[in-house]
């Protein structure tokens, strides 16, 4: 049984990745990043939002740009440095409202991982989980794979 189904998840993932390897438009689409464009968001724009300020009420800064800062690990920014030592940081219930997802091109995220446990400042676009699934979308990868909540999409650097 689990192998036919992972089989079948197979089948679809390699489907949709042919279809974009061959410039068709595919039907599904599994979403690996979201970012914005540097005109929908960058340093130069970002209004200053405390981390605190922005998850107490993520839907009034969603799609705008900010500057925030907290500490990262494992694809979230957290507010308290202690909150790293939580087990599963990133997808426990007790940590979910201290914490912000971090989307980005694929060299950004690969910056940050160099960053784990340290406070860093942030520069992108607001939104949710929820919105990068479309009615093509089958399957997010990251932070929002296993996790809802509120997220940033970091503009590209200047």
């Amino acid at each position: 049984m689990l192998r036919s189904i992972c089989l079948s998840c197979l089948f679809v993932i390699a489907s949709a990745l042919l279809a974009n390897a061959e410039g068709d438009e595919p039907s599904t689409s599994i979403l690996f990043s979201w970012y914005p464009t540097e005109e929908a968001c960058n340093s130069n724009m970002a209004e200053p939002v405390s981390l605190d300020l922005l998850l107490k009420a993520p839907d009034d800064y969603r799609d705008k740009c900010v500057r925030t800062e907290g500490f990262y690990t494992a694809g979230a920014l957290f507010m308290r440095e202690r909150d790293l030592g939580r087990k599963y940081p990133s997808h426990n219930e007790e940590s979910a409202k201290r914490r912000l997802a971090v989307y980005a091109e694929q060299g950004r995220m690969d910056e940050l991982s160099r960053a784990q446990g340290k406070l860093v400042e942030l520069v992108g676009l607001v939104s949710n989980c929820d919105s990068l699934w479309s009615e093509n979308t089958i399957m997010v990868m990251g932070y929002c794979h296993y996790t809802g909540g509120p997220i940033i999409g970091l503009a590209p650097r200047q």
